[in-house]
């Protein structure tokens, strides 16, 4: 039980067909009443799944998706871009508020290029681009912490620290002194 304005930011991960059932808007309509989430909420739209045949095309999905924003005020990122369905019809035309990049093209030999190819889509025209992240970050790629800062990327989604846990909390000093020093490998 918090306050609104103490109520911290929620993604929820949905695949493309689940936002073309009015039974998921009505519901997730409730719900954001009933917890005094307006506004905090961003729905990620999952690349692993193709927009629905119902849709018909992507600017029909686009008016979909814009029902829930200015309904239910709710923000969208596009979850998972490099894998399954992922298209730049989809992330240019959708417009997303970000985007976080798969795990998998953290090992691709042009990740830097798939990575810079994003950033670029993602601001071109735009006043506010939009906010990419790298998912799966676990020092395993072929890009460090430092080259993807310089590249443009300044959010970052994995385990380097640990896994992801309920309760909101504080990086300790040796996990904040890890990640400087990641920063300053390269």
């Amino acid at each position: 039980m918090q306050r609104p304005h103490e109520i911290q930011e929620l993604s929820i991960n949905a695949y493309p067909s689940s936002l073309m059932r009015t039974g998921y808007f009505e519901s997730l309509r409730d719900s954001l009443k009933e917890n005094s989430l307006s506004g905090k909420v961003a729905i990620e739209i999952s690349e692993k799944d193709s927009i629905p045949d119902e849709a018909g095309d992507i600017k029909t999905y686009k008016k979909r998706l814009e029902k829930f924003v200015t309904e239910l005020h709710v923000g969208f990122g596009i979850d998972d871009f490099g894998v399954g369905y992922s298209s730049i019809e989809r992330l240019a035309n959708l417009n997303p508020a970000y985007v976080k990049i798969d795990k998998e093209v953290l090992h691709l030999e042009a990740s830097d290029h798939a990575i810079k190819f994003v950033l670029d889509v993602t601001s071109h025209g735009r006043l506010r681009p939009a906010k990419v992240v790298v998912e799966g970050f676990d020092g395993s790629g072929r890009l460090s912490l430092d080259e993807l800062y310089n590249l443009g990327v300044h959010y970052i989604q994995g385990y380097s620290i640990g896994k992801a846990r309920a309760e909101l909390y504080r990086i300790r000093k040796d996990e904040a002194s890890y990640l400087e020093g990641l920063l300053k490998a390269a």
